[in-house]
């Protein structure tokens, strides 16, 4: 079976996204796999912020790894430019140089399964021609972006969807607000079992805190601060690639690194006993479907967020509420041992796995999960 996804990130970026772990699944699985990202312009070659994209645009469509294929193209027109026509045409997804010849020479026209999170680049699926196309919006798009423009890309994605699978109740509620008779469903982002092995937690002597991740728009350092100032006995630490924009005066026991190699995760996380997820309140987060909540817990760690409206809806045992008034020793003296302990992840976790998640979107678009296989049920 063949497979294409458009994402808004390209592999081996610094930030995973659920694309990229579903491709390598479906690529561990036997099928044949192409990612697609976002394409760069002309303004990224001529900024050196960019230079590992546009090394990667180079290269044209290049081998990952076994069964896998990356592609980060380049387009004449940007998206800025390119969101005005869009009544018309989509010149952002339109003008991909060497499109077609790329696809074609990488025998993946005519793929099997197309499946788009990056609603931005409407129009390649009238190129590329799948025999079934599913919609998978991560985020209200429009809100993150702050481009209602967006919105109407999505439209137009929904004429030629089969299906939207949304990652939370608040990002199919969007979907059905532009299409209500679209066939929706929810699965949430999920985690690497593989990588995050459910294990027995080691005891720690002191409490640490820890988030990893973008310190985008959607991340509230002034909500660092105040947990750091207001629990002066507990370290935080925040790892990203993003921690050199970080210039604000901040307290002793709150510390910015870099980001760590995504592999190398489940061994930092034995370090600490929670997890904390600071997110500003609004739109943009009450749609997110985080993938650290769940590694954060495979590894044993009760993770403290901000309310949204995503993660009210799942109410999860694990999950402790987060404002700066938050006590954070009392929560941890009072939280029950249990409900990280080994049979209750391995309850929750068992339908959070990537693989189980791959395997449950073929079923829920009638396809055989037998790579070898071209044709729906």
């Amino acid at each position: 079976m063949k497979i294409i996804f458009i994402s808004h990130s390209h592999l081996g970026s610094d930030y995973v996204v659920g694309s990229h772990q579903l491709a390598k699944e479906y690529a561990m699985q036997g099928h044949t796999v192409l990612h697609i990202s976002t394409p760069v312009t002309l303004a990224h070659l001529l900024d050196g912020k960019h230079a590992v994209r546009n090394r990667l645009a180079k290269k044209g469509i290049y081998q990952y790894s076994k069964n896998l294929y990356s592609w980060v193209p380049f387009t004449l027109v940007p998206w800025p430019i390119a969101r005005w026509f869009l009544r018309f045409a989509n010149l952002f997804s339109a003008t991909i140089w060497g499109f077609e010849e790329k696809i074609r020479n990488a025998a993946f026209l005519d793929p099997d399964l197309l499946l788009v999170d990056e609603p931005r680049l409407v129009g390649m699926e009238k190129r590329i021609r799948p025999c079934v196309m599913v919609y998978r919006p991560t985020d209200i798009y429009w809100s993150m972006r702050n481009d209602i423009s967006v919105m109407r890309a999505e439209k137009q994605l929904l004429f030629k969807a089969k299906k939207v699978i949304a990652t939370s109740r608040p990002v199919l509620d969007h979907i059905l607000s532009l299409e209500s008779r679209i066939d929706g469903l929810i699965l949430e982002n999920g985690y690497d079992s593989n990588l995050f092995p459910v294990e027995m937690s080691e005891t720690k002597t002191e409490h640490r805190g820890i988030y990893y991740g973008s310190l985008d728009k959607r991340f509230d350092k002034d909500l660092c601060i105040e947990l750091a100032k207001n629990n002066p006995a507990i370290k935080f630490d925040v790892y990203s690639p993003d921690s050199n924009s970080v210039l604000l005066e901040i307290p002793a026991n709150l510390k910015f690194y870099g980001s760590v190699p995504y592999n190398d995760l489940p061994k930092v996380l034995k370090n600490y006993t929670f997890g904390f997820l600071p997110f500003v309140p609004g739109i943009s987060n009450d749609g997110r479907s985080p993938m650290k909540l769940y590694e954060m817990y495979s590894c044993g760690l009760p993770v403290f967020s901000t309310e949204t409206a995503e993660l009210t809806r799942r109410r999860l045992s694990f999950l402790l509420s987060l404002n700066k008034k938050t006590n954070i020793l009392d929560e941890l003296i009072c939280f029950d041992p249990d409900i990280v302990g080994l049979k209750a992840r391995n309850d929750i976790l068992k339908t959070k796995s990537w693989s189980y998640i791959a395997t449950e979107i073929l079923k829920r678009i009638n396809y055989a999960a037998d790579p070898t296989t071209s044709e729906a049920k």
